[in-house]
């Protein structure tokens, strides 16, 4: 019983540090962020009964200004309050991704550095609920399901997600290639969500302006970037999220390492396809690192339990010695918003 009962305690003081966490975005409940006011105008004009890319114009899939409809349109308290709980959803998913691979204790490290990583980064990154955060949620959702073979669902949460944002076809590639004998029921439940709201973009007379506004402008945008040396702002800017997410880098190389060699390619596919969709228009942009920080907080799970068991004082003092970079570094604006 004791022992049960000292689970049971651990568990609640993780899961109410994780909910500390994400509730530190209620600090910006008095900001507004260029990311947000855009889809909140959004929602705004559905509520007042006009129809998204043929009454106004939309370049982001529907489902971005859905999540802002769910709330009203509304900024300040209902806004950050719904961002807390959104990220406690998708520390879940991460918790039952971790744990499917592994063990709980993995679950456990990974949703708390899901919740740190959420918190502690450039807050235009990682507080604004845009297309790249949202996506979040209906990814792990996928990779969660391809990890268990359930290939309808995977391909369902993949459809929501590219609703949400186009570069979830990334995500769908990462499914395709874990479920290849299961690739045609992958993409029957892709299409279920898809075919849907593509039936009521026809419905509507929203197909063209969707189509000219998501994919056609989309597509003119990825292909011109916007600085001079596109390369080396991606090693550059790549080098700055490694450098702020080092605790993630350390324990990720340690981990894939240490993998089987069935899920060394598993996850090496997934961090490579997301790291691609990260280089989509060679911006590098923070906020696009969103897509590769699950994989990337999967494989270090399992690197920083494997150095805790090895030598848990070292690997304790690194591993806190990491996080305190970008704690130092972003905690203080908390503080001071607070």
């Amino acid at each position: 019983m004791d022992a049960t009962a000292s689970g049971l305690k651990r568990r609640w003081a993780l899961a109410c540090l994780i909910l500390a966490l994400a509730s530190l975005r209620l600090c910006h409940v008095h900001l507004l962020w260029a990311d947000e006011d855009y889809h909140i105008a959004a929602a705004i004009h559905m509520l007042h009964g006009k129809v998204p890319y043929r009454d106004f114009w939309y370049d982001k899939p529907p489902l971005s200004a859905v999540y802002y409809l769910l709330i009203g349109g509304y900024s300040g308290w209902p806004l950050r309050l719904s961002d807390a709980g959104y990220v406690c959803v998708v520390c879940w998913l991460i918790f039952r991704l971790a744990k499917a691979f592994w063990s709980e204790a993995e679950g456990w490290t990974a949703a708390l550095l899901l919740a740190f990583f959420l918190s502690f980064y450039l807050p235009s990154a990682v507080i604004p609920f845009a297309a790249d955060a949202l996506m979040m949620a209906p990814h792990l959702a996928a990779v969660y399901c391809a990890q268990k073979r359930f290939a309808l669902w995977a391909g369902v949460y993949a459809g929501i997600a590219f609703l949400t944002n186009i570069k979830a076809v990334f995500v769908l590639a990462t499914c395709a290639v874990w479920m290849i004998p299961d690739c045609m029921v992958l993409f029957v439940g892709f299409a279920l969500p898809t075919v849907a709201a593509l039936a009521c973009a026809l419905i509507t007379g929203a197909w063209y302006g969707y189509y000219e506004q998501v994919w056609r402008w989309g597509l003119i945008y990825a292909e011109q970037s916007p600085v001079a040396r596109p390369i080396l702002n991606g090693l550059v800017r790549t080098a700055n999220w490694l450098g702020f997410h080092a605790a993630l880098a350390a324990g990720a190389v340690l981990g894939f390492t240490r993998l089987t060699r069935n899920n060394r390619w598993r996850l090496g596919v997934w961090v490579a396809f997301s790291f691609a969709a990260v280089a989509i228009g060679w911006r590098f942009a923070p906020h696009y690192f969103l897509q590769l920080l699950p994989g990337m907080i999967v494989i270090a799970s399992r690197g920083i339990m494997l150095g805790l068991n090895e030598n848990r004082r070292v690997a304790g003092v690194v591993v806190g010695l990491l996080l305190l970079v970008p704690l130092v570094r972003f905690g203080p604006r908390y503080a001071s918003l607070a």
